[in-house]
């Protein structure tokens, strides 16, 4: 009976120590970092079984935790097959929606809205290898064009990347024009510890990378060569941009499209090296 109930105190110490640390290694990170799989997966395991004294920031490390296992998990070179993308993508979005399902009533529209534009950038990505078809994503960003005004900077900025990239590989010019100005906006306003000619590559980088999804690489030349040109003026920059906001799956998905794409984004790619 003794040996039980050192068992069961020993379990519940590791449970409380193991909360500790999962919430310290979570806060300790930023989403363009790319942690290893085994410290990411104990430290989901310990958050999953930590009450959430703050809904909001118990939303927020979920949001984090999801973000680095898409963004780790799809970096990896044996997450570039499609099905996997697919699948991780997939998985994170359902876990978000789940999240927001069970824990709604306690989060503030703010971070709803952050979850939403999270999830609905996986569903994005996934349509990038379904050729943009109706999915999910149309009803929910119905639901957040009435929020986004509302949202915090960096959410803001995501969503209209977000519809920048989808109207353009869908055909929808005067959308797509309309979110890259929205886009760009977002870059000057809030990206004032970034250096304005960074701002001008990051926009290039769109400009370019899209025409290649889109299998047009005579568009995609100029742009990407500016791009690159600018962001080997800030390397540093540069790594943290492509490894942030799964850009990589638009750069491996746009060096699909052929031998001039792959050259001129194999350059952007070594621009940041």
């Amino acid at each position: 009976m003794r040996k039980i109930i050192y068992c069961l105190c020993g379990g519940v110490l590791v449970c409380i120590v193991g909360a500790a640390w999962s919430i310290f290694w979570i806060d300790g990170l930023l989403v363009s970092d790319l942690p290893g799989r085994y410290p990411l997966a104990a430290a989901r395991l310990f958050w999953s079984m930590t009450p959430a004294i703050d809904r909001n920031a118990d939303a927020d490390r979920a949001l984090k935790l999801s973000w680095l296992k898409a963004s780790t998990d799809t970096n990896r070179k044996d997450g570039k097959q499609t099905s996997n993308i697919i699948d991780v993508l997939s998985s994170e979005s359902l876990f978000i929606a789940n999240y927001i399902k069970s824990n709604y009533l306690g989060m503030s529209d703010g971070m709803s809205t952050k979850a939403i534009t999270q999830s609905l950038i996986y569903l994005n990505r996934i349509d990038l290898y379904q050729n943009f078809q109706e999915s999910g994503f149309e009803k929910r960003s119905k639901e957040l064009a009435s929020r986004i005004l509302r949202a915090d900077p960096v959410t803001q900025e995501n969503w209209h990347r977000e519809m920048m990239i989808r109207s353009y590989m869908r055909g929808d010019h005067e959308t797509y024009m309309k979110s890259r100005t929205n886009f760009s906006n977002r870059l000057n306003k809030h990206g004032k510890n970034v250096p304005a000619d960074f701002q001008e590559g990051v926009l290039l980088f769109y400009d370019g990378i899209l025409p290649c999804l889109a299998k047009k690489p005579d568009a995609a030349q100029v742009p990407l060569m500016k791009a690159s040109k600018i962001f080997s003026s800030h390397r540093q920059l540069t790594t943290s941009f492509l490894l942030d906001n799964l850009n990589m799956l638009l750069l491996w998905r746009g060096r699909d499209s052929g031998t001039a794409c792959n050259d001129y984004l194999s350059m952007v790619v070594s621009s940041g090296a």
